[in-house]
């Protein structure tokens, strides 16, 4: 146990072993991606990142599915009714917000915001909540909402303008056509989406950013994680 504690450093604390694992990890991720096995498009990676629950419930030792999937199936309904409640409720308030919002995004006699990109601070909002409508439910409040939001995007600090199928930009009128007869569950993952992708650009930035450790003290038990 002493030998053990010496060479993983933990005498004082954990830190410096959490931090030696971390550039391990990192570095090891990073070498996959410059070797090519690992996708170097977000997509892909989101792509590859999916699963069956069925098989991840099963590798963790739980072969009885009925109660946990009637369990989830219970979760969703209130969820979704819950969910439709609260845009019901709120619509009114929804129509006066994105208006106030519209018309300080371009106010009368005065260059407005641009179309794009995140430094937008009422458009940004504005786009959140024209994505937030129109994935809780199938129509606009009202016919004037429908047009503001419908010219409206979603820009993240990593959206890439020369890819059309980015996923970190979102033109609000784009997912109003291809969520178009969908059911309300299958839409209201769309900003979940948005999020994880636009976490995992975060992390692969900082990973490309991140200057390489080259005299980094790696005790020898570590030599083979990178390697």
């Amino acid at each position: 146990m002493r030998a053990l504690i010496d060479t993983l450093d933990l005498k004082h604390s954990a830190r410096a072993f959490l931090q030696l694992v971390t550039e391990v990890v990192s570095t090891d991720i990073q070498k996959r991606i410059d070797q090519g096995e690992l996708p170097r498009e977000i997509s892909d990676i989101l792509r590859a990142s999916g699963g069956d629950v069925r098989t991840r419930l099963q590798s963790a030792g739980i072969d009885n599915l009925g109660p946990v999937i009637a369990d989830i199936n219970g979760s969703r309904n209130l969820t979704e009714n819950n969910i439709t409640n609260f845009r019901n409720y709120f619509a009114p308030s929804f129509v006066k917000v994105i208006a106030k919002l519209h018309a300080l995004a371009h106010p009368k006699g005065q260059t407005g915001e641009p179309d794009s990109g995140v430094n937008r601070p009422h458009s940004q909002t504005l786009a959140k909540l024209c994505l937030l409508l129109i994935t809780t439910g199938y129509e606009w409040p009202d016919r004037k909402t429908g047009e503001i939001c419908s010219g409206q995007t979603l820009s993240s600090l990593y959206s890439d303008t020369r890819n059309s199928s980015d996923p970190l930009t979102i033109h609000i009128a784009e997912v109003e056509a291809r969520l178009k007869g969908k059911r309300v569950q299958d839409r209201f993952c769309t900003y979940y989406k948005f999020s994880r992708a636009e976490r995992l650009a975060e992390v692969l930035d900082r990973l490309q950013r991140r200057p390489r450790p080259q005299t980094l003290w790696q005790p020898e038990w570590t030599l083979n994680l990178i390697d």
